[in-house]
């Protein structure tokens, strides 16, 4: 027989496309997305390099159905590089990491 109803069964969730990094009049500098995840149970992860990717540090974590970021005054005097990746809301699956191009 069939069950009207089952838990949900969540699989990895799809990378984001089309990272960009721009600065704006501020000089902040915005990070934007194209989500593709399929289910809402999701969050973006943002981390940035100042070292062309040699090495990364967290910059925040979104929730679901936001595809912005702003970074606050970073260091104008540094080329910086910013990668996002989508996970489900445990963290347990991830997608891959998508990078943006450089800005300074």
């Amino acid at each position: 027989g069939w069950l009207a109803s089952s838990a949900p069964v969540y699989t990895s969730p799809a990378a984001p496309s089309g990272v960009v990094a721009a600065k704006d009049a501020g000089l902040d500098i915005d990070v934007s997305w194209t989500p593709n995840v399929a289910f809402t149970e999701h969050q973006h992860v943002i981390e940035f390099s100042t070292d062309a990717g040699s090495s990364w540090s967290a910059l925040a974590t979104v929730a679901a159905g936001t595809s912005t970021y702003k970074h606050t005054s970073p260091n104008p005097a540094l080329v910086h590089v910013y990668r996002v990746r989508a996970a489900n809301t445990s963290g347990v699956l991830t997608s891959a990491w998508v990078q943006s191009n450089s800005v300074q």
